[in-house]
């Protein structure tokens, strides 16, 4: 059923004060940077007393693979703690943790009964960080949980075309109830549906909210979750077939569907990055742009080629309303050629970005689609991305979070850099990535600055970097994208001479299409 139509109705909008776009243009924080990192998953300080990540996704309806919540300890001891899941159906099960010094634990949702669950994780230490992992037999799904309740959440890219499901999980870790509304903003304007507004959530409570049935738009929909009282996280979840051909016209199957689990953003933002894309014929992408603010505005998106320049885009997003900026339908990105994005806002009302990106991009990642997938060919599939707000020095990734490596390890592989500052897979030096039948792991980094810079990637508690992974130089403007065999377990640290962003990608055998997630911000 379309739902009427409202114009003019002015979403609120949480930005901190003093936000405006600045660009980075040497090696230290500007305000800008240091107010949008309170905005991204981080690791709390090494000095903090507790911790906290709240995550909602992971999956545990029988007969569908299990949903997970990957635990990393960045500190040189063990750290204990306790994991509370729950979903809309029954009490609590609560139980201790601990994660040992320098390492990584994977904890299985215990919830069986409902669709999804959510686990509210308490540490007694600083420097973690925490990823949920869950999926169904058309794909999986990684990405960050949130270390902080908001009482505004954004969503730039839902579907909402009547043929995937469309959900959005509010959940509540904080002691104090909350009432929250869901609105949605097409290219039509504004959406508001009186069954979304007002919706009760209990404390320690996870509501579930399929829109599906409800909400239909001729494209892409804006999403804001306000709450008039108490704060919430929120995330927003897409099931999907296990193939589709494109990025808006999927055919859904009963029972079939995928899942993809994406972190709201608390605020929107000035600038947005996007450290990997590409663009084929097979290879849909798509940037959404939202601006739930009461004034339009103008986005300059800038992309950084692997090979040649292309001129930027300059995007006019209306005032409660949402862009859908086909990328694979840009004459002057070169189909086959790697891209970073940067999206920042000229004129106007902030903005909140989201990448939707089909099939892997067709450097190492089609190489172990080719593996993994049934009949060596690449199955379509989506992968959505929020952006990052800042570029830092410090980037915490999951890497082969124990979750994802289930069904065996990762290859080896070195890198090898252009003089560019672009980094690709070496020739020699073991499997390309995924090969040897185990789940395949690549790193994009984007440097967004006028400088360039040498970035080394490592383990937790180890010294030095990878092999073949210290002082990669990545020049202004540029990135990096390169596949790496670490073990299962083993999570990652990205260090550089000046503000980077990173995001971390993987293909996991016997399921089609690939994951994407950006990064956690280090604390130093």
């Amino acid at each position: 059923m379309r739902l009427a139509v409202f114009a003019g109705i002015a979403l609120a909008l949480a930005v901190p004060a003093g936000l405006g776009a600045r660009r980075v243009t040497d090696g230290s924080l500007s305000e800008l940077e240091s107010s949008a990192s309170s905005q991204m998953p981080r690791e709390a300080l090494a000095a903090a007393t507790s911790s906290s990540w709240y995550c909602a996704g992971p999956r545990g309806e029988s007969g569908t693979t299990p949903g997970f919540v990957d635990i990393a300890n960045r500190l040189r001891r063990e750290v204990r703690g306790s994991v509370s899941w729950q979903n809309e159906f029954g009490p609590p099960v609560v139980a201790a943790l601990s994660v040992p010094a320098s390492s990584q634990v994977a904890l299985a949702s215990p919830i069986t009964k409902g669709s999804f669950s959510a686990a509210d994780v308490e540490l007694e230490g600083g420097r973690s960080s925490a990823w949920q992992a869950s999926g169904g037999p058309g794909g999986e799904t990684v990405g960050p949980c949130s270390p902080y309740t908001a009482a505004n959440w954004y969503f730039a890219g839902g579907d909402a075309d009547g043929e995937d499901r469309l959900i959005y999980l509010l959940f509540n870790p904080t002691a104090t109830d909350a009432t929250a509304s869901i609105t949605f903003a097409s290219s039509g304007g504004v959406i508001a549906d009186p069954a979304y507004q007002g919706l009760f959530v209990p404390a320690h409570a996870l509501v579930e909210e399929d829109v599906s049935a409800r909400l239909f738009s001729d494209g892409a929909v804006g999403t804001s979750v306000t709450c008039r009282r108490g704060s919430v996280v929120a995330f927003q979840v897409e099931l999907r077939p296990p193939s589709r051909s494109s990025v808006t016209s999927p055919a859904r199957p009963a029972g079939t569907g995928a899942v993809d689990v994406v972190l709201g953003a608390p605020s929107a933002g000035p600038v947005w990055y996007f450290p990997e894309g590409t663009t084929t014929p097979s290879t849909p992408e798509h940037l959404y742009l939202y601006d739930p603010g009461s004034t339009a505005s103008t986005v300059r998106v800038k992309v950084g080629l692997d090979a040649g320049e292309a001129s930027p885009l300059t995007v006019s997003v209306p005032a409660d309303s949402v862009a859908d900026v086909d990328m694979s339908g840009q004459p002057r990105i070169p189909a086959g050629v790697g891209e970073s994005i940067s999206a920042v806002v000229t004129h106007g009302s902030p903005v909140v970005a989201m990448q939707a990106v089909g099939t892997p991009p067709p450097s190492t990642m089609s190489t172990a689609l080719e593996t993994v997938s049934n009949g060596g060919t690449a199955s379509p599939w989506l992968s959505t991305v929020l952006g990052a707000r800042v570029a830092s020095r410090h980037w915490v990734l999951a890497g082969m979070p124990p979750s994802i490596t289930r069904s065996g390890g990762g290859a080896a592989g070195g890198t090898e850099a252009t003089g560019s500052g672009d980094s690709r897979p070496a020739s020699a030096g073991g499997p390309e990535l995924g090969g040897g039948g185990g789940p395949g792991l690549s790193i994009a980094i984007q440097n967004p600055g006028r400088r360039r810079v040498s970035v080394s990637v490592s383990r937790f508690g180890e010294p030095g970097s990878l092999p073949g992974m210290g002082h990669i130089v990545i020049g202004a403007g540029s990135h990096a994208y390169f596949g790496v065999g670490v073990e299962s377990g083993m999570a990652l640290l990205i260090t550089s001479t000046g503000p980077v962003v990173s995001e971390e990608q993987w293909v996991v055998v016997g399921l089609p299409g690939w994951t994407a997630s950006a990064g956690v911000l280090g604390s130093g």
